[in-house]
């Protein structure tokens, strides 16, 4: 029985951290170039790690209106994917104490891109 409860509590974290992990990717303020306002980013998967403060995900990015996104001049400034987010800790951290602020942890979760779970 108190297995099938927190089964269900994590179930339930786990909905929470993907709504708000979600909402912060797709926040212009948070992520770390200003294309990701023409992104719209979805978490396809998200494992905790032995305890609920390691959080792997894997995400996707589709661009929000392609036609307008074509149209659009060339940008100047240097654009940095979604993959090449993934690689740069300092973008991961603000991530993470972004999901601590709006979540009310105590702890500051640590984001990681799933790849990452294996190494």
């Amino acid at each position: 029985m108190t297995e099938n409860i927190n089964h269900r509590k994590r179930a339930a974290h786990e909905r929470r951290v993907r709504e708000v992990l979600t909402d912060i990717l797709n926040d212009p303020e948070v992520m770390p170039n200003a294309d990701c306002r023409e992104l719209l980013v979805t978490i396809r998967r998200i494992v905790f790690g032995r305890t609920v403060r390691y959080i792997f995900i894997d995400l996707v990015g589709q661009w929000r209106d392609l036609d307008a996104t074509r149209s659009a001049p060339p940008r100047v400034d240097p654009y940095i994917d979604l993959t090449d987010f993934m690689h740069f800790p300092e973008h991961l951290e603000a991530v993470s104490l972004e999901l601590q602020r709006r979540l009310k942890l105590r702890y500051t979760p640590q984001v990681r891109p799933l790849w990452a779970m294996s190494s």
